[in-house]
């Protein structure tokens, strides 16, 4: 059945790998959580167990076309805002607005690594949230399915370390992952390295009706530490040959795999 629960193997590969966010999503064709104001209903609905609850502006939506990657903001299809609901840690979120609904887990840069609680139980709460919205259609509009309304599901991870502990500057970011990144040199034969670093990826995968955007960045968190930001998101457009689970499965290997490849191994065998 699409909504039981999952099991993965190795479901926590790397239990010490620096995860800040994880992120399920589904965006919809049309904006079908609009319909009769249904998201209050939903906002309701989730209080219980979110009950911080505050508004903020409608996401966008992104698509590759050819070597260009658009962004698109049709208040018609998100309504004017995107309600977050939070629960009492704040480690778990629910966003909704009008055609989109998103499960977050969150671990904050003061928080320790290790505590991330594995693909199988994110998934299974995103998917009793995506089901609770699935019953109330079926309650309140039974002659809408909430199926085939899906547009595209993402899945992204985002992980964030402290380089500092690593290396000396940025100029040696190749001993953490597998790219190298270019650096002034001086006139006294040494260099100078940057302070921070901006790049985007898109990657097409015209097999997955989708595409990849990998992004590697630097931040400062709230302690003062420079940390290197790396975030994955995979979207891929809902096909008949998969099952909602196993879109999320195909993605979640494929999401390890990019992982593997794109850290050293000395790092990764740290995260073990």
């Amino acid at each position: 059945m699409e909504n039981a629960p999952i099991t993965v193997k190795k479901d926590k590969y790397y239990k010490n790998a620096p995860i800040s966010e994880v992120i399920f999503g589904v965006t919809f064709s049309r904006g079908i959580l609009g319909i009769n104001n249904l998201i209050f209903d939903l906002i309701t609905d989730f209080k219980d167990n979110y009950p911080i609850v505050y508004a903020q502006n409608p996401l966008f939506d992104e698509e590759l076309q050819d070597f260009r990657l658009l962004t698109n903001l049709n208040l018609h299809q998100t309504g004017q805002a995107v309600y977050r609901l939070q629960n009492e840690s704040e480690k778990r979120l629910i966003q909704l607005q009008h055609n989109k609904f998103f499960f977050n887990w969150v671990r904050k840069d003061n928080q320790s690594v290790g505590e991330y609680p594995g693909f199988t139980k994110l998934y299974n709460l995103f998917s009793n949230g995506y089901e609770s919205i699935v019953k109330k259609f079926a309650k309140l509009l039974p002659d809408m399915e909430v199926d085939n309304y899906v547009k595209y599901y993402e899945l992204h991870y985002q992980d964030r370390l402290n380089w500092q502990q690593y290396i000396t500057d940025l100029s040696e970011i190749d001993k953490i992952l597998k790219i190298r990144i270019p650096f002034m040199p001086n006139l006294n034969g040494g260099i100078y390295a940057p302070n921070n670093i901006f790049s985007k990826f898109t990657i097409p995968m015209p097999d997955q009706v989708g595409f990849s955007t990998i992004t590697i960045s630097t931040a400062s968190s709230e302690q003062g530490e420079q940390l290197l930001v790396v975030e994955c998101s995979i979207k891929g457009k809902k096909v008949e040959a998969l099952s909602r689970k196993e879109w999320f499965l195909k993605a979640r290997d494929m999401q390890l795999q990019l992982f593997d490849q794109l850290f050293q191994a000395e790092i990764l065998q740290s995260w073990v």
